[in-house]
């Protein structure tokens, strides 16, 4: 009875020591695809430590996931305005923390369609990594800050939002949840980058004149040239949407189809566009622009519901239609590179590099 006595005097002289301390459930690793119900804090998902998660069905179903750590993913870049998309490939979009059995409410008709994790940085020293010339490219890159931002029901087109200094929120009790250009997107930031190939660009001919107000936009010979990527809606890689790539103030001239060494089947379009006057502010007279297309397909593209082709563009303006800007225009794209046929849809989602004689400089 003494011997008990003294056990149980020293054990409360240890708590009040702060000697022991409560037990403390064993934290779980889960793999990158997870279902919320069973992670906590502390726990690990894809080998980042879970710093907070916040899950409910008011007013939406919702699982916010806080990550600490850092995770290398691959895929390609593509610059939107000031921003750079970066979209993980097909094997990478495996490893990236996601909700288990995820789905996106599409936002043209409501149906379920697969959601994919796609980035939207803006942070300039990302943006200086990548090559000025380079419109699309692949690479490697190490991300931080990693947020799960799991609200399936969520889009621009369907759900209420705030707007705060021209970015749409949704408000989720205290919280608010920024939405990316269709869905609300996880987030995270850039922190490294281990490599990157450029794919989309031009190399200036010789006597080109730059322009110093535009990102890679330069003259020659009276064209006004650039490069863009745009959405083809409602195409074929044998049929281009042609009026879906002029757009507005614009009428159809010509089309022919084109075979570019190193690029493959190419499309020439000639449009004849209203031309804006800047002094008056309306439209007056016309200019006519010449492009070059190059259509790609993105199996991703079908897997989110959309129906497009990515159409890689070189483009040239002139103030007057001339079978010359035209002679111009495909002398010019011996110089244009794009992304090969398989960039978006190889078996390993890796792509292929550029082959020699179309190579990036």
């Amino acid at each position: 009875m003494k011997r008990l006595f003294s056990i149980v005097l020293l054990f409360i002289v240890l708590i009040g020591c702060g000697k022991v301390e409560p037990t403390i459930p064993g934290s779980i690793d889960h793999p990158a695809e997870f279902d919320p119900s069973f992670v906590k804090e502390g726990d690990s998902i894809a080998g980042l430590k879970v710093k907070s998660i916040l899950t409910g069905d008011d007013p939406l179903h919702h699982v916010l996931v806080e990550l600490e750590g850092e995770l290398e993913v691959s895929g390609y870049y593509y610059r939107a305005g000031q921003s750079m998309a970066f979209q993980p490939d097909l094997a990478s979009l495996k490893n990236v923390p996601h909700v288990k059995n995820q789905y996106a409410r599409q936002y043209r008709d409501g149906t379920k369609v697969s959601r994919l994790t796609r980035f939207m940085f803006d942070d300039r020293a990302w943006l200086a990594q990548i090559p000025a010339d380079s419109g699309t490219g692949r690479a490697t890159v190490v991300l931080s800050h990693y947020k799960v931002q799991y609200i399936p029901e969520a889009n621009t087109q369907m759900t209420d939002s705030v707007l705060i200094d021209g970015q749409s929120y949704l408000k989720l009790g205290e919280e608010l949840v920024p939405f990316g250009f269709r869905y609300v997107e996880d987030a995270a930031k850039p922190v490294r980058m281990i490599d990157a190939t450029k794919y989309h660009y031009l190399k200036p001919p010789k006597g080109a004149q730059a322009l110093s107000n535009e990102q890679n936009q330069f003259v020659w010979k009276d064209l006004r040239v650039r490069l863009d990527l745009m959405a083809d809606w409602n195409s074929t890689v044998d049929k281009p949407n042609f009026s879906a790539l002029m757009g507005n103030h614009a009428s159809l001239v010509k089309t022919d189809t084109l075979h570019i060494p190193g690029i493959g089947t190419a499309y020439l379009m000639v449009v004849e566009r209203d031309r804006w006057d800047m002094e008056i502010d309306y439209y007056n007279g016309f200019e006519y622009e010449y492009w070059i297309i190059a259509l790609r397909e993105d199996p991703m593209v079908r897997m989110a519901g959309d129906d497009y082709l990515h159409a890689f563009c070189l483009i040239g303006v002139t103030d007057q239609q001339s079978e010359t800007a035209e002679i111009n225009m495909r002398e010019l794209a011996s110089l244009w590179q794009v992304p090969p046929e398989d960039f978006y849809s190889s078996d390993e989602g890796e792509g292929i590099p550029p082959t020699e004689g179309n190579s990036a400089y």
